[in-house]
């Protein structure tokens, strides 16, 4: 082969560009690696409140299938029974709606039901995987998608632009996967906010043809179906509200309008598990699961937007994220203003969904770190995935067309196996929770009353038996229900399971006595006999 045709097939088969995309991929699959390790160190244990909630939930989907799992009261004999011995108290509902229910759980005063607060998404993908390594397979699975969508995009590059915009994308997914494994519903939701991400782009960047009426409906498929996971993921709406309500200003109204129902009817299409969770179980397609705390919608409170600005943008878990997508945002904008990147629709998306979500979450009371990733990772993948195309466009202006690398797209798919099949072998091989059998070492009766905090969803889930946060009212409220329970002749149990319990316990001494009967998931527990 002489050198003139050693570089004719180099051009021919853009061998240059499958090792660079390669390259790429390679990175991608070091930091996936890392935090399969560390996702694979994680246990699964039925305590406190997501861990047991969300596998409470998968429970559900295994026992009741898909149906039947949408459904997620608990009516066993003995908590309808303390229902009943609330009710008769002088207690208002909301002072004890939290105090009758195991963590994640609540009184729902619509339904008169305790209910699990969580949308569907997360139990139904783990219920596919069996007991002990549901969520790590979730993930797992979550994880490996990712990696296969950049296999597909990598393959596809031909600009420098397009490799370093998928690049800098596939390694904020990654990290992302690395530094919030620990989060029930991060990793899923990080998979359908890349992929909207990316259809977000597809949509609303210029291109010679208008997209098909299909990718609009996918999109919003697509996003309604993330809800399902994070039900703060409905604010990822925001900007796309205001991008297709914009885009009816235009001579071309008919389809821009058709457009837009398409988008609109899938992206209701896409809720409805979460619709038909909340009316199952809430008494509306609208009403939410979560209690009045959660789902209350913060007002503006100077100090408490000053304090969730200092604790997202501080936090070294989340406010790099932000910052890089916020980042990426100047730069894109900096590439509109020179007439190099036509995607005014994506960038007024990403601008309207930054700012709408940063303003929620620092005025909302609860801070936790992982509540501004979605939009992040939406905002990201939106934002390279447009600087990608913008060098798909330039190639069909010359005539070309970003057709795939055949030889980068095999070798990545040959990799992409082969790290799948791993990954599954290292899932398969975790180490099972043993936490389940630290069973109570004494006979709990079947119709008894188990007081407790942090425990009270290991009861329900490896004991089968009711047990109930008390710490979540006020003394005077605890005071009436030990009492009503009391008066009915059940038999009473506290758990000494927090600083909390062992605080609240001591109101009671006065009129009960505490005998300690032995100890369950960690815990001393004793029982209640009046004095």
């Amino acid at each position: 082969m002489t050198l003139r045709s050693f570089y004719g097939a180099m051009k021919r088969y853009r061998i240059g560009w499958a090792i660079a995309a390669i390259v790429a991929f390679v990175a991608f699959i070091v930091v996936f690696d890392e935090g399969q390790r560390r996702l694979l160190a994680k246990s699964e244990v039925a305590y406190g409140c997501d861990d047991f909630g969300y596998l409470q939930q998968a429970r559900l989907f295994q026992q009741k299938g898909t149906l039947g799992g949408l459904d997620t009261s608990l009516d066993d004999e003995t908590t309808l029974a303390l229902i009943a011995l609330a009710q008769s108290t002088d207690l208002r509902e909301r002072q004890w709606d939290e105090a009758i229910a195991p963590h994640c759980h609540h009184y729902d005063l619509k339904t008169r039901r305790i209910i699990l607060q969580y949308p569907p998404g997360v139990g139904w993908m783990m219920s596919f995987f069996p007991e002990g390594l549901q969520y790590r397979g979730m993930s797992m699975l979550a994880a490996v998608l990712m990696l296969g969508f950049f296999a597909w995009r990598l393959a596809h590059v031909q600009r420098v632009s397009a490799l370093v915009a998928l690049t800098a994308l596939g390694l904020f997914a990654f990290y992302i996967f690395r530094d919030f494994h620990w989060s029930w519903s991060v990793v899923p939701t990080m998979l359908l906010a890349l992929v909207a991400g990316d259809l977000c782009a597809r949509v609303f960047s210029s291109r010679a043809a208008p997209p098909p009426l299909a990718l609009h409906a996918l999109f919003g498929f697509i996003v309604g179906l993330a809800i399902n996971f994070r039900v703060p993921n409905l604010f990822l709406i925001a900007g796309l509200l205001v991008a297709y309500g914009v885009r009816l200003v235009s001579p071309d109204f008919r389809r821009r309008f058709v457009e837009g129902c398409a988008f609109g009817g899938a992206f209701l299409f896409g809720m409805m598990p979460l619709l038909a969770t909340q009316a199952i179980n809430a008494g509306s397609p609208f009403a939410p699961t979560y209690n009045s705390g959660d789902a209350s919608i913060p007002g503006f409170d100077g100090a408490q937007f000053l304090k969730g600005l200092t604790f997202y943008l501080h936090e070294k878990e989340c406010g790099a994220f932000v910052l890089a997508a916020a980042a990426l945002l100047l730069i894109a904008l900096v590439f509109q203003a020179l007439g190099r990147l036509r995607a005014g629709y994506v960038l007024l998306v990403v601008g309207v969904d930054l700012l709408s979500n940063m303003i929620y979450f620092m005025l909302h009371p609860i801070l936790i770190p992982y509540y501004l990733v979605p939009v992040a990772m939406f905002s990201f993948a939106a934002l390279a995935s447009a600087l990608a195309f913008m060098g798909e466009e330039r190639e069909g202006e010359r005539g070309g067309a970003a057709r795939i690398n055949t030889p980068a797209f095999a070798a990545m798919l040959a990799v992409w196996i082969g790290v799948a099949g791993w990954a599954s072998m290292q899932w398969s091989r975790a180490a099972m929770p043993t936490f389940g059998k630290n069973l109570p070492t004494f006979v709990i009766e079947p119709d008894a009353i188990v007081w407790g905090d942090m425990s009270t969803g290991s009861f329900y889930y490896y004991a089968y038996r009711q047990a109930a946060k008390l710490p979540f009212t006020g003394p005077p409220e605890r005071q009436a229900l030990v009492d009503a329970v009391a008066r009915s002749g059940r038999r009473q149990y506290v758990v000494m399971d927090s600083d909390t319990m062992r605080r609240d316990i001591a109101t009671l001494t006065p009129n009960y006595r505490l005998t300690p009967v032995g100890s369950a998931f960690g815990s001393e527990v004793f029982r209640i006999d009046l004095r």
